[in-house]
């Protein structure tokens, strides 16, 4: 656990999605991803996390970015996401020269919504600009199906639904999302916990977890531990926030 009292900020959670972002400040790092020595490259790519990392957000950071959808960041990066897993990666490693000029474009930018525009621009010229090979599998409707269940589906079920074998299944979640349909379902539980503790006025931890179908609260206390470094409490007492316990 990295659990510091006083403190209002996290660590960087596990998470099943991609995201892109901007950095420009000092002292933001992720311990062991990203550091002092990435520094030179403002814009990096967040990939799939199966873990939690410490992570410092720095003082006077100004930050934009993008959080992609599961299963559609390879439309944009044009790199599986199974080659980004539980790793963060300079911008220019994937988009080259264009990442670089996209760095330079949203470093002069004066305000937050030009800086959301050229980010979107950019965004939009890839996805215009790239060709789409998806799977005859639609793994971004079953993700979406999983996370509208908070997680409570099996990959059986899953692969069922798909009309594909279990492994088929299996290498198609690698290949488009980073992550096998069993952890993806995993932290699809988590993301839903993480929205209760953001509403739970009572702290009724053993409530929640029977809501979401862990096996009990240490059980869901240690995925909460796996997953942010952290225990449910400091969240559900508003010690602690996250974007994903604004979720509905």
């Amino acid at each position: 656990m990295y659990d510091a009292p006083g403190s209002y900020t996290t660590p960087l959670f596990a998470d099943s999605q991609v995201s892109i972002s901007f950095s420009f400040g000092s002292g933001y790092r992720v311990d062991g991803l990203w550091g002092s020595s990435d520094s030179s490259h403002c814009g990096h790519v967040i990939g799939p996390m199966s873990s939690a990392h410490p992570a410092a957000h720095g003082e006077r950071v100004v930050e934009v970015g993008a959080y992609f959808h599961p299963a559609q960041a390879t439309s944009f990066l044009r790199t599986p996401a199974c080659e980004l897993t539980d790793r963060i990666l300079p911008l220019p490693d994937l988009w080259g020269r264009g990442g670089v000029s996209l760095e330079a474009r949203i470093g002069e930018a004066g305000r937050d919504d030009e800086r959301v525009g050229q980010l979107e621009l950019a965004l939009i010229q890839r996805l215009k600009s790239g060709a789409h090979h998806g799977s005859a599998v639609n793994v971004s409707a079953l993700a979406t199906f999983v996370q509208q269940r908070h997680g409570a589906v099996s990959v059986v079920d899953l692969a069922e639904s798909a009309g594909v074998t279990r492994q088929h299944l299996g290498r198609i979640f690698q290949e488009e999302i980073g992550m096998p349909p069993k952890l993806f379902c995993r932290l699809a539980r988590f993301r839903a916990a993480l929205a209760c503790s953001g509403r739970n006025v009572r702290n009724d931890g053993a409530g929640m977890a029977a809501e979401l179908g862990y096996t009990d609260q240490s059980h869901m206390i240690a995925e909460f531990r796996e997953f942010s470094g952290l225990t449910p409490k400091p969240l559900m007492l508003h010690q602690r926030v996250h974007p994903f316990m604004d979720l509905s």
